[in-house]
């Protein structure tokens, strides 16, 4: 089967420093950037290439490419016209920390790609920080080149990707390109690199970044297969998707009657929204997080006594109020009747509710997990 091509530039997955700042910000853009939250990782550091820990999820994919190789490509650092071979391209760790380097772009631009210097894990923020070097034939020119894993720290788990790195004829080191970065077909993390003798890389990738407690045996790993071949690296062998999570269920909501309580107040007014929340299955789930908020920012109060059967839930008066319950078995639904208090110059505002699990477990189908209603 023909070789796959990958895009190189790819959005952010969108992370949450706390669950509803994140969630309002992310559905102020789109939904679908909304949905693309609900599936990504936050706060916490990457697993480094070199100790992470074996497989523990492998899932068998209902789409992958058979194993192929594009034909070899003359390498742009070697020097045929003085007679000699391609340069050697391997680069210590600590020829690496010590060097400036141009990288393929990060998405939305936040950590350096011009000049860069790459920084030991766990450096300061943000930063392009190195998490494991490799080495490997990949371009078949009979030299040597370089595989490095790199991380752009945000503070939090950023992007990843794999990098290949050689020498020019001057001993310079130059970039041949990205073999893989997260957010491609479905890849949030990186684990390792293993390069192979045919000059085809496989790169271990995670569905999940791993975060916010979320078990690291839940993370579905795969060994993806790229080659470099027409200045450029593709996909050319292992699976193209993960396929629906193990521990995934589909969790959906609706928000219906939205009816003023009281309208008497010259400056706030307090009303009720019946809200549905659905667990179709396959799995049962623990907790159920809940979160109404404004789209435009204005403030949301819970206010009445439909708040009272949550477990837990923010604060009388707190901005953005949230609800957790459960469990919520495949199957079951629930309904709460919940007061919300706002100002009078929020009527006709559109306001947000969310639904997600508390232990971060992807939903089948993020596009029913938020929906939109108007305050009256």
């Amino acid at each position: 089967m023909a070789a796959i091509d990958i895009a190189l530039d790819h959005e952010p997955t969108p992370r949450h420093q706390q669950a509803s700042q994140r969630w309002r910000r992310a559905t102020i853009v789109t939904g679908t950037t909304l949905a693309l939250f609900l599936t990504a990782g936050c706060g916490g550091s990457a697993p480094d290439a070199a100790t992470s820990p074996a497989p523990t999820i492998s899932i068998a994919p209902t789409d992958s490419i058979a194993p192929t190789t594009p034909p070899p490509t003359p390498s742009a650092s070697a020097n045929p016209g003085a007679g000699g071979s391609a340069p050697d391209g391997r680069i210590s760790r600590d020829q690496l920390l010590k060097a400036r380097l141009d990288l393929p772009r990060w998405p939305g631009d936040v950590c350096a790609t011009s000049q860069a210097r790459l920084t030991a894990k766990g450096s300061g923020s943000p930063s392009n920080v190195l998490l494991g070097v490799e080495y490997g034939d990949v371009d078949r020119d009979g030299a040597t080149e370089t595989l490095v894993m790199l991380r752009c720290n945000l503070g939090e788990p950023g992007p990843a990707q794999v990098v290949a790195l050689d020498r020019n004829a001057a001993g310079g080191i130059v970039t041949l390109g990205r073999v893989v970065g997260t957010g491609e077909r479905g890849v949030q993390t990186m684990f390792a690199i293993d390069p192979q003798k045919n000059g085809s890389i496989r790169v271990q990738v995670g569905d999940h970044g791993g975060c916010c407690n979320y078990p690291e045996d839940w993370i579905q790993r795969q060994w993806r297969t790229y080659s470099f071949g027409n200045g450029q690296f593709r996909q050319t062998g292992g699976p193209t998707s993960f396929g629906p999570h193990p521990q995934s269920a589909d969790l959906r909501i609706s928000v219906t009657d939205v009816t003023v309580v009281d309208g008497s107040d010259p400056t706030t007014r307090r009303a009720t929204v019946k809200v549905t929340i659905r667990n179709t299955g396959p799995r049962d789930v623990d907790e159920v997080h809940l979160n109404l908020y404004t789209v435009g920012g204005s403030m949301l109060d819970a206010t009445g006594t439909g708040w009272s059967s949550c477990t837990g839930r923010d604060g009388r008066g707190a901005k953005d109020p949230t609800c957790v319950f459960g469990p919520l078995r495949a199957g079951q639904q629930r309904t709460m009747v919940l007061g919300i208090g706002y100002l009078k110059q929020s009527v006709g505002d559109t306001a947000m509710a969310i639904v997600r699990r508390v232990d971060h477990a992807p939903d089948r189908n993020e596009n029913d997990n938020f929906t939109r209603f108007s305050l009256r």
